[in-house]
């Protein structure tokens, strides 16, 4: 049996599928260690798995929620800078660390989140086997591919590709704070030059959350690579009392941006507008007065389980999360996007170049145009027909199943 590090940054999208992974290679007799800074100990302690705290000094206890309030402010590119500069300051503590953690704990096998360039560094530093999860838009550079942060579709025409390489230009002078650190580092190790978390990513094993089908067509697709569908567990929780109305539709910003109460409300008003039921969850970020004004209209709770839900409804509206998406979607369920930042506008584009949904900028989402988006996705077939159609590729994708043999495989391998 194997001994498995988990190497992730310590927020909910990213820790949730890597939880259900590490609980997965656990029953198959694995012994599966996260290296995360303090804070998320009781996070991920909670699902059983072991945990060794990294970054005591420089992340003590308390700071994760400073990193955590930085990234929910951030529209568009503003207040990237803060975002990218933590960053490099967790991936600068992670590759001075975890190589003597690694060895100390007897690691033979790294899982690691494609964000985190240190997991990638350190196992080709020590040797071991990687494997590399996409638990955002695959960050793999391709000419054909717009960047996983853009909002445009394919073209296959010689200005697209430069549009392309022009914003991977714009997003590498941004993240020089970081590229610094991964060539410090890549430098220190012996390893050839690399400067971007695309650079890191394992020359193993590759894991993709989405399916073919919801992704753009790549022309450079590696070898190691592989769409497995959403890492997803059993679910707990009970759902509310759910409107009698019809259509349903279920509303969630995910857990960063439940607090935009602005954007909930416009929701709330258009489905008052349509006669549709509506189920609000925020997260836990809304306060006792915004919770009142919402249930005048809505159903609004904090968590739901999430699956159950989505299973029941007509339609959702969503920030664009590849969490909440892929749920939606594994359940035929059609979506209107309002994608903030980070990934979500490479999501939401590819939800309408799929034919599975409608895309609206959170800035200009007026309550009508939200009104005619969501009417659009009720009332015309063809939203919910690709929404199925991709909803049998994540059933017949594998999930955490494939995605635990496949890292087995490879752990095989590398003792052979």
């Amino acid at each position: 049996m194997s001994t498995i590090a988990f190497v992730s940054p310590p927020l909910q999208g990213h820790l949730n599928p890597m939880l259900v992974l590490g609980a997965e290679l656990k029953t198959r007799g694995h012994r599966v260690v996260f290296f995360a800074q303090v804070d998320a100990a009781p996070y991920i302690q909670k699902h059983g798995l072991d945990f060794c705290a990294v970054g005591t000094r420089t992340h003590p206890a308390g700071s994760l929620a400073t990193t955590v309030k930085a990234i929910a402010s951030v529209s568009g590119l503003w207040g990237l800078g803060a975002v990218i500069r933590d960053m490099a300051r967790t991936t600068d503590m992670l590759a001075t660390e975890l190589p003597d953690q690694f060895r100390n704990n007897g690691i033979d096998t790294v899982v690691c989140d494609q964000l985190e360039a240190a997991g990638g560094l350190v196992a080709e530093h020590l040797r071991l086997p990687c494997v590399s999860i996409a638990n955002a838009l695959p960050i793999n550079r391709d000419p054909a591919v717009p960047p996983y942060f853009s909002h445009w579709p394919p073209s296959g025409d010689a200005w697209a590709a430069r549009r392309n390489q022009g914003a991977e230009d714009v997003s590498d002078l941004m993240m020089r704070a970081h590229a610094t650190v991964i060539r410090r580092h890549a430098q220190a190790f012996g390893l050839p030059p690399r400067s971007t978390c695309a650079d890191c990513l394992s020359p193993d094993l590759q894991i993709s959350q989405i399916v073919s089908g919801f992704d753009f067509p790549r022309v450079n697709r590696p070898g190691n690579f592989h769409y497995t569908g959403p890492i997803r567990g059993t679910e707990s929780g009970t759902l509310p009392d759910l409107p009698q109305n019809r259509p349903l539709v279920f509303a969630s910003l995910g857990t960063l941006f439940g607090h935009r109460v602005d954007i909930f409300e416009k929701i709330a008003d258009a489905c008052r507008r349509l006669g549709a039921g509506l189920v609000i969850a925020h997260g836990g970020k809304l306060d006792r007065t915004q919770i009142a004004r919402l249930s005048e209209t809505a159903t609004v709770t904090d968590f739901v389980p999430q699956r159950a839900l989505l299973a029941k409804v007509d339609a959702c509206v969503t920030h664009a999360g590849m969490n909440t998406m892929m749920d939606a979607l594994s359940l035929g369920v059609p979506a209107v996007a309002l994608p903030f930042a980070f990934d979500q506008p490479g999501i939401a584009a590819r939800l309408e170049w799929s034919g599975a949904g409608i895309r609206l900028h959170p800035r200009r989402a007026s309550t009508s145009k939200i009104q005619r988006a969501l009417a659009q996705v009720l009332e015309q077939p063809s939203y919910r027909s690709k929404a199925r159609v991709l909803a049998d590729e994540i059933q017949n994708a594998g999930g955490v199943t494939r995605v635990a043999g496949l890292i087995e495989q490879l752990a095989v391998r590398s003792r052979e």
